[in-house]
């Protein structure tokens, strides 16, 4: 079957997706549509549930050989109900969540996820917990078994849950589901036993894709592309929500900088979207480095320095004008 996997130029996907939603007996299909953004959102989406995302899309790192190396990355798209309910506990909240049907599908692949069906699988369930730092912001996890129907009659599955997580603020979440697994995530050909056909190595799911320009080494530039698609291509920077262009280096590079993040963190070759995502400061086209201060806290830049003393001379200003006309008066 490995070879079938090879020449299909497909493996297997994670089932994943999904986060933890709240409020609203009906379904939702939109963004935040049963919960919106609050302090204590999960606190307050007190009714139980279903909602359903209407197009996911997940890049799928695979392992063809066994060597715990990715070998070949696949995208699979399509829609994913979850099931809620009520929040319990306060202080942190809690929500129970369950994947009650996942479908996604690329080529002749479709990955099946939710429990029963023929053969059953056994149910994909997590949790939403109200962070007990920040109230706005909850952690959301799923324990995904999954089914890969390769076509002609050659199918996959995993033993051991793959494991993703998301940090969400809302539900339904614009969220990207990443594996956390320590470990890869063997896939058999038996739903028991089995022999092990290939491994699952990085796994990124997102609920609600964006839209926008994907910039390629030499002078490479795709537009209208999504950021999981874009992401999955060799070299794909996705330039943001609503970009319409690329910009490149004289050596037809794209253009990227370093990323200034909290507790002495540095990531290199970064778009400015990117660096956002991570929760950081870009620090400019064609920077290299990042500066922190003792505390492990990004050091303001050159031109932020800037702002800085041009505020301090604008109120030095006004102040020596206020005391003249004090003086003048007197």
């Amino acid at each position: 079957m490995r070879s079938f996997l090879r020449n299909r130029g497909w493996c297997v996907l994670l089932g994943l997706a999904a986060v933890g939603y709240s409020a609203q007996v009906s379904s939702a299909t939109e963004i935040c549509g049963s919960c919106p953004p609050a302090p204590n959102w999960v606190d307050n989406c007190s009714l139980a549930g279903n909602d359903s995302l209407p197009t996911t899309w997940a890049v799928v790192g695979i392992d063809l050989n066994l060597d715990d190396l990715v070998d070949q990355t696949i995208v699979l798209s399509g829609p994913t109900t979850i099931h809620r309910a009520a929040p319990v506990g306060t202080n942190p909240a809690t929500i129970q969540t369950e994947i009650l049907s996942m479908i996604l599908t690329g080529g002749d692949v479709t990955l099946r996820a939710g429990a029963g069906g023929t053969p059953a699988l056994l149910a994909s369930s997590g949790t939403v917990t109200e962070q007990t730092g920040d109230n706005t912001q909850a952690d959301s996890f799923f324990d995904v078994f999954f089914e890969i129907d390769l076509g002609a009659g050659q199918k996959v599955y995993n033993h051991t849950a793959l494991h993703v997580a998301a940090v969400t603020t809302c539900a339904p979440p614009a969220a990207d589901f990443l594996k956390v697994n320590p470990s890869p995530v063997s896939l058999f050909s038996q739903p028991v036993g089995g022999i092990e056909m290939a491994r699952i190595i990085t796994v990124k799911h997102s609920t609600f894709p964006k839209f926008g320009a994907c910039c390629l080494p030499a002078n490479g530039c795709v537009l209208n592309i999504s950021d999981v698609d874009c992401h999955a291509m060799p070299g794909g920077h996705f330039l943001g929500t609503g970009s319409t262009s690329c910009t490149h280096n004289p050596n037809g590079s794209c253009k990227l900088g370093a990323c200034c993040r909290p507790n002495n963190v540095c990531t290199l070759d970064t778009t400015y979207d990117e660096c956002v995502k991570l929760g950081g400061r870009y620090e400019g086209d064609g920077s290299t480095a990042c500066y922190h201060d003792a505390a492990g806290n990004c050091i303001p830049t050159v031109s932020e320095w800037g702002v800085v003393v041009m505020a301090m001379l604008v109120l030095t200003a006004g102040t020596i004008v206020v005391m003249r006309r004090r003086a003048a008066v007197a």
